[in-house]
């Protein structure tokens, strides 16, 4: 299995707990053995390959933890409500974390800059100067929490999942596909295969409807 486009809003620690993975960004890679681990930046995007399984080979199992950057405040629990009220990040990124954080909310101009607590105004221009639009940013960020939540329940992609803001299903089904290179099903049934697992960030899925 192997993913690609994926970029987060937080960093994360990338472990493999058995078997061999590989993830890339721009022009590097680095190939993961069980027991290897490797950090990724906040909002870098990068990809990850798990290899099929052979014949006699480990069964691959990839562990992605959310950094000690953002503080837990319980088990398996993330302070949430401050990742969008950082001041020293790029308003992209808090645009992101925003975002991933309620994905099915009406992400507009006028909404995005009042949940950021700053003008529509001033919100444009800030992200202009840092080259980012709003929609490509809650596109892929809605996406990011799909994946992120099917990781943990495979019943996302079934038809009565919630659809993360997406008009449809087959709406989210085909951006799925174009942004990562693979299906919501084949994704699921990919799991039984090569284990995606997170700890750190525990998310409501109530957070995840359809924006009205």
């Amino acid at each position: 299995m192997w993913l690609r486009n994926l970029r987060l809003p937080f960093a994360i620690e990338i472990c493999c707990q058995s078997g061999r993975c590989q993830v890339s960004e721009h022009r590097r890679s680095k190939t993961l053995d069980r027991g290897a681990c490797i950090r990724m930046p906040a909002y870098r995007k990068f990809r990850l390959e798990m290899p099929a399984l052979t014949p006699g080979s480990d069964f691959n199992a990839l562990h992605l933890a959310l950094s000690q950057e953002m503080s837990p405040v319980g088990p398996g629990q993330a302070d949430t409500q401050r990742w969008s009220d950082d001041s020293s990040r790029p308003i992209t990124l808090r645009v992101a974390r925003a975002v991933f954080a309620e994905p099915g909310a009406p992400w507009s101009r006028p909404h995005a800059a009042g949940a950021l607590k700053m003008s529509a105004q001033w919100l444009s221009a800030q992200m202009l100067r840092e080259g980012s639009a709003l929609m490509e940013i809650v596109r892929e960020q809605r996406l990011m929490r799909v994946l992120v939540d099917m990781a943990c329940n495979d019943r996302v992609g079934m038809q009565s999942g919630p659809t993360y803001g997406f008009c449809s299903l087959e709406q989210l089904q085909s951006a799925f596909f174009d942004r990562f290179g693979i299906s919501l099903d084949r994704y699921a049934a990919e799991q039984r295969h090569c284990a995606l697992t997170w700890s750190g960030i525990v998310l409501s899925a109530a957070s995840t409807g359809v924006a009205s």
